[in-house]
C-alpha cells in the first residue's frame, strides 16, 4: 500500500431552515472537502466547497409540530 497524497469526500445534504418570518425552506446542499498534497512536509491543503442546489418554500403548515428551540448558553 502505497502512501495517500490526496482523497476528495463529497456530501449530500438535505435541510430545513427557519427564516425571519417564520417560513419554512427546505435546501439541498452539496457538500465537499478535498485535501491535497497529504504527502508533502507542511505543504497539505484542505478545500471545503459548499454549493446549494435545490431550494423551496415548504408548505406554511409543515412544521408547525416541530419545535425550534435555542440551545442553551
Amino acid at each position: 500500500m502505497g502512501i495517500v497524497s490526496q482523497f476528495t469526500v463529497r456530501l449530500a445534504l438535505r435541510l430545513q431552515v427557519k427564516d425571519h418570518k417564520g417560513a419554512v425552506w427546505a435546501l439541498t446542499v452539496k457538500h465537499e472537502y478535498r485535501a491535497e498534497d497529504l504527502d508533502m512536509q507542511g505543504g497539505q491543503n484542505l478545500k471545503l466547497r459548499f454549493r446549494m442546489s435545490a431550494s423551496r418554500k415548504l408548505r406554511p403548515n409543515f412544521g408547525a409540530n416541530m419545535r425550534w428551540t435555542r440551545k442553551a448558553s
